[in-house]
């Protein structure tokens, strides 16, 4: 079995060219410290996870490839900071794992493979009750495991302070986590103090303290900077650069990379008492409701309109209005919704949008045809994570960064390039 073969019975498509050299092929490559820094949509979590996944398993699943380097950490630390992206990151690790046990059922295949596929992932999220058979995870340190969870859990194991646990447990926690494990930070953009937290521990497991196995980070986002590595005690040892994984030449992300995304600005059209009085502005005649018109006004059937505010008054009271003026076809995301509600919220753009993919690669059309299509109200839980591709953003302005994660749910395949158009509002 070939990388190439493995990759696609885990995600049903070819690898890029970044993904290839980010599991070494397949003759495997040796694990260390990295940035990642590869524009949105190209696949950034699959990519580490099944080069981990590879380079632990190929031996057990192909005797043709013993050069591989079976060393790598026995534990995948999956780190994100926020909830939405925890449960999204899981259902696709559970989907790709479920699929290759599927495919490796004989037993030569090791026990490494099927191991995984029944206990992990392991989810670490304030709040969550773990999984029957996956709540022993720390009593089995000889076994792989893949470790999903929010930042303030996991920081908080490695630091000897684990967050809803007992303090006679913490040491195990923090054994584990800083001791033959790959820790992968996703979307650091987002990650505030956090970010200059992991790049500390990453320094004291390899250049201060030294760790029983190795260890390594990998810090992935499509606005990537290595500027939180410049502390005073890297400085001092000239370790504030590390190697860098982009996406470089590849012929088959070109669609996506050279995908367009008009953008303008929209402001409300201004209205006059009477000739000759001076012109009200937008926020007199009601900002809502000129907006909620030129949301409706732009939204095209069988296609998905997003709009993304900076704040959950403004996103609620935006989607309001929109269920007073339309159909049935309005969603909203926040982050202050019950774990179900959220659930149904979140499943019902996703359905929405595997039904259309699927269209897509039937019809080569990013429309789904006899839909009203979908507009979706949301705040920042958007911005990453989500594989979603949008014919219409409407997006409040806000930090760069920010804006760059809105922009990449706009035609995130490429699919509707002319069609497509962004609309920044204030």
């Amino acid at each position: 079995m070939t990388f190439e073969e493995f990759f696609e019975v885990a995600t049903r498509h070819a690898p890029y060219g970044y993904q290839r050299r980010l599991a070494g092929g397949d003759a495997g490559r040796r694990c260390e410290s990295q940035l990642i820094n590869v524009p949105t949509g190209l696949g950034k979590t699959a990519a580490v996870v099944l080069a981990w996944l590879w380079n632990r398993l190929a031996p057990t699943l192909n005797s043709q490839s013993s050069t591989i380097n079976h060393l790598w950490p026995r534990r995948l630390v999956y780190c994100l900071p926020m909830r939405t992206l925890v449960e999204q990151t899981q259902t696709e690790v559970r989907k790709w794992l479920l699929r290759l046990a599927r495919r490796h059922t004989k037993p030569r295949d090791g026990s490494e493979l099927r191991w995984l596929a029944l206990h992990s992932p392991v989810v670490l999220m304030g709040g969550e009750e773990l999984e029957p058979g996956k709540r022993e995870w720390d009593l089995y340190p000889e076994r792989p495991c893949i470790l999903i969870g929010t930042q303030d859990m996991l920081l908080s194991r490695a630091l000897n302070r684990g967050y809803g646990m007992s303090r006679y447990r913490w040491p195990m926690h923090f054994g584990l986590l800083n001791n033959d494990a790959l820790w992968v930070l996703d979307e650091t953009q987002l990650m505030g103090p956090g970010l200059w937290t992991s790049g500390q521990l990453d320094w004291m497991r390899n250049h201060r303290f030294g760790t029983a196995q190795p260890s390594a980070t990998w810090w992935m986002s499509a606005t990537n900077s290595g500027a939180f590595l410049d502390t005073p005690d890297r400085r001092k040892q000239q370790l504030c650069t590390l190697p860098i994984m982009e996406i470089g030449d590849d012929a088959n992300a070109r669609v996506r990379l050279s995908a367009r995304r008009p953008l303008s600005i929209w402001k409300p059209a201004t209205a006059t008492t009477r000739p000759g009085s001076r012109k009200k502005s937008a926020t007199s005649v009601d900002f809502q409701a000129l907006l909620t018109a030129a949301i409706r006004q732009e939204h095209q059937q069988g296609t998905l309109s997003l709009v993304v505010c900076n704040s959950v008054k403004s996103a609620q009271a935006l989607y309001r209005q929109l269920k007073e003026d339309g159909p049935e076809n309005t969603v909203l995301l926040t982050s202050r919704f019950r774990r179900l509600d959220r659930q149904d919220n979140t499943r019902q753009l996703l359905e929405f949008e595997e039904s259309r993919k699927a269209n897509t690669r039937r019809a080569d059309d990013d429309a789904l045809p006899g839909s009203p299509g979908l507009i979706c109200i949301a705040t920042q839980v958007v911005e990453a994570g989500l594989d979603i591709s949008a014919r219409r953003l409407w997006a409040e302005f806000g930090p760069w960064p920010s804006l760059i994660q809105r922009l990449g749910r706009l035609n995130r395949d490429g699919r509707a390039d002319g069609k497509a158009a962004a609309f920044l509002f204030e």
